[in-house]
C-alpha cells in the first residue's frame, strides 16, 4: 500500500508542477449509488448495498491536438449485506493517467495507465482483510458533443487490456490470520489479460457552463471488473454524480 501511495503522489506532483502550454481544467464530483460484490473465496453469496465517493479529474492541453488526463477516486461501501444477513465494508481507491489524441471535433482516444486498490472486510472472515490490486494498461476514449452554447454532452470509457493483478490468496483463513503480520499486499501480483480479467469504466454527463472559468455537471457512472484468480471475484457499481469543474488555465 505504501509503494502504491508513493507512485501516486510522485505522478500527481509531476503533473501539477509541469507548465501547461494551453490550458488546464480541474474538477471535483460526489457520487452516490449501489454496489454489487461477490468474492467466492469467502462466500458465493452476492453482497448489495450503498456506495458513496469523491472523484477528482485534472486535464491539461499539451499541444494543439493532444492532452493529458489524470483522474482519481475514493469510494466507500456501507450497509452492504448478502441474503444470509452477513455484512461487507469496502474501501476502493484508484488513480488513472491517459494520454489522449484528438481524432476529430468530438472524439479523443489514447493509452491509459491505471492503479487500483480495494480492501474488503466481511463479517464472516473474523476480522481478516481481503484485497484486490490492479496495475494495468489499456485504452481510454473520451467524447464531447455540444448541444448549444452553454450545454454539452460528455462520455468516456476505459478498458484495461493487460496488467499485474492480485487478490487474497486461496488458502485457509486460519493460515492467513496466523501470518497476519506479513505484507501480503502486492506480493501476489500476476500477469493478467482479457482471458482472466475484464473491466469497464464508463461515465456519462451533462455539462452546463456557468462562465468561461466554471461549469457544473450531472451524470452517471458505471464501474465493473471480473477477476478469475483461483476463486472468482466480481464487483459492479451504478452511481450518479454531481460535480463542478474549473478552468485554471494560466493563459492571460
Amino acid at each position: 500500500m505504501q509503494t502504491q501511495m508513493r507512485i501516486s503522489l510522485t505522478l500527481l506532483l509531476f503533473v501539477f508542477t509541469t507548465k501547461a502550454s494551453c490550458g488546464q481544467k480541474l474538477g471535483f464530483s460526489m457520487t452516490n449509488g449501489i454496489l454489487q460484490h461477490q468474492e467466492k473465496l469467502i462466500s458465493s453469496a452476492v453482497y448489495q448495498g450503498y456506495q458513496f465517493g469523491i472523484l477528482v479529474d485534472y486535464e491539461k492541453s499539451l499541444t494543439t491536438n493532444r492532452s493529458l488526463l489524470v483522474t482519481g477516486n475514493l469510494r466507500a461501501a456501507i450497509s452492504s449485506w448478502n441474503q444470509f444477513n452477513n455484512e461487507l465494508f469496502q474501501l476502493d481507491g484508484g488513480l488513472q493517467l491517459a494520454y489522449l489524441k484528438q481524432m476529430n471535433t468530438y472524439w479523443q482516444v489514447g493509452p491509459t495507465l491505471k492503479a487500483r486498490y480495494q480492501k474488503n472486510l466481511y463479517s464472516l472472515d473474523y476480522g481478516h482483510p481481503f484485497w484486490f490490486t490492479q496495475y494495468s494498461v489499456g485504452v481510454f476514449n473520451k467524447f464531447l458533443y455540444p448541444i448549444n452554447k452553454k450545454n454539452k454532452m460528455a462520455a468516456s470509457f476505459s478498458l484495461p487490456i493487460l496488467g499485474l493483478l492480485g487478490s487474497t490468496p486461496d488458502e485457509p483463513l486460519y493460515n492467513l490470520k496466523k501470518e497476519y503480520s506479513r505484507a501480503y499486499y502486492h506480493n501476489d501480483l500476476k500477469l493478467a489479460s482479457l482471458s482472466n480479467f475484464r473491466a469497464l469504466d464508463v461515465q456519462l454527463s451533462w455539462n452546463h457552463e456557468l462562465s468561461n472559468r466554471k461549469l457544473i455537471k450531472a451524470g452517471y457512472n458505471f464501474n465493473s471488473f471480473r477477476f478469475q484468480n483461483n476463486k472468482l471475484l466480481k464487483n459492479l457499481t451504478h452511481s450518479f454524480l454531481l460535480g463542478i469543474q474549473f478552468n485554471v488555465s494560466n493563459e492571460k
